[in-house]
């Protein structure tokens, strides 16, 4: 059997942990492992996760003495992986809920498609609670990995998920990481150096739910002056975009700030 971890980036999402955790360990596929990264969390994060799975061996807890910021403590999750030679990773936010086969469908594709860096999925948007805003869908399969590139520097736009939605091949990560230099796109930049020729993969089926809250690392991100349009703007021109993009990222900013 392939050894397939799920990792945890966590900063004191106490609330909804216990949830995350638990939408790994019913899995259809059996044996993932979950690793969780406390960012020196300040809420009781910590307390929770030891007090709830003391007593299981596929849940493991790593502290950080202080907050190394959020970027890298998904590196942390990628270095891990490849340190202990497992042979695929999740990257699960703290606050999402697996649907329970989707780690199986996501490995039964990359096992059949070897060229595949990661496979993808689409996804359920919720409130705090769990229930349902809408459904979200990114690109299908059978579209070549740079074409997929290209449209989302040309758009400026992510059509590929962010670190829950995707399944990575730990062999094909190698020096690649969630880049420091950027806050708001990290996560798409991350996964288009993935995809460079290689073919993209995208179960077409919800995987999980997308927690919306005002606690997320986006909402934090979100709120930082003038950070959406530059991190775009830079995005573009080093994957691929033109000068139109850059026009569509400038209206993008005066509409949303007249809305």
């Amino acid at each position: 059997m392939k050894k397939i971890l799920v990792g945890i980036p966590n900063y004191n999402n106490a609330a909804y942990i216990v949830d995350t955790i638990e939408s790994v360990l019913k899995q259809s596929y059996s044996g993932v492992d979950v690793v969780v990264f406390d960012n020196a969390s300040t809420d009781d994060s910590v307390e929770i996760i030891e007090n709830t799975f003391l007593n299981n061996p596929n849940v493991l807890l790593k502290k950080s003495a202080s907050n190394v910021g959020p970027t890298m403590n998904h590196n942390r999750c990628l270095e891990y992986a490849i340190d202990n030679e497992y042979d695929y990773l999740k990257v699960l936010s703290s606050d999402d809920v697996l649907l329970p086969n989707i780690i199986q469908e996501q490995f039964e594709l990359l096992e059949s498609e070897p060229r595949g860096a990661f496979a993808t999925c689409n996804m359920i948007v919720t409130d705090d609670k769990l229930t349902k805003i809408k459904d979200h869908d990114f690109l299908g399969s059978n579209t070549d990995g740079n074409a997929v590139i290209k449209k989302c520097a040309s758009h400026s736009a992510n059509y590929i998920g962010g670190p829950s939605n995707g399944l990575l091949r730990v062999s094909c990560i190698g020096a690649t990481r969630f880049s420091p230099e950027y806050k708001w796109l990290s996560d798409l930049k991350f996964y288009c150096d993935l995809l460079a020729n290689r073919p993209f993969i995208n179960t077409g089926t919800n995987g999980f739910f997308y927690r919306r809250h005002d606690n997320t690392d986006s909402s934090h991100v979100s709120k930082i002056k003038n950070l959406q349009r530059k991190e775009s703007i830079r995005f573009s021109g080093e994957y691929g975009g033109n000068f139109l993009t850059k026009i569509k990222i400038y209206l993008r900013d005066i509409k949303s700030r007249l809305l």
